[in-house]
């Protein structure tokens, strides 16, 4: 019963570490469009771009590069 129960206490470890990075994910695309969208219309090739990313190291950069535009065509520089 013991390889039972570890099991079951390791499934929800990892359930829970992959609840995490998805919502870290979210996390970043959602802000780096709101970030976007108070400049005006993101391009749907753009919006695209960001919700089809998986990597959180490249979400964090574009996040960064979000912050530091002064336009979306300045942003869409950066990540294109």
């Amino acid at each position: 019963m013991a390889g039972y129960e570890e099991g079951v206490k390791a499934g929800k470890m990892a359930g829970k570490k992959a609840g995490e990075r998805i919502g870290t994910l979210c996390g970043k695309r959602e802000s780096i469009l709101l970030i976007l969208s108070d400049m005006g219309s993101v391009p749907e090739e753009v919006h695209t771009r960001i919700e089809e990313e998986t990597d959180s190291d490249q979400l964090g950069l574009w996040l960064k590069e979000a912050v530091k535009a002064s336009c979306i065509d300045e942003f869409v520089r950066a990540l294109f």
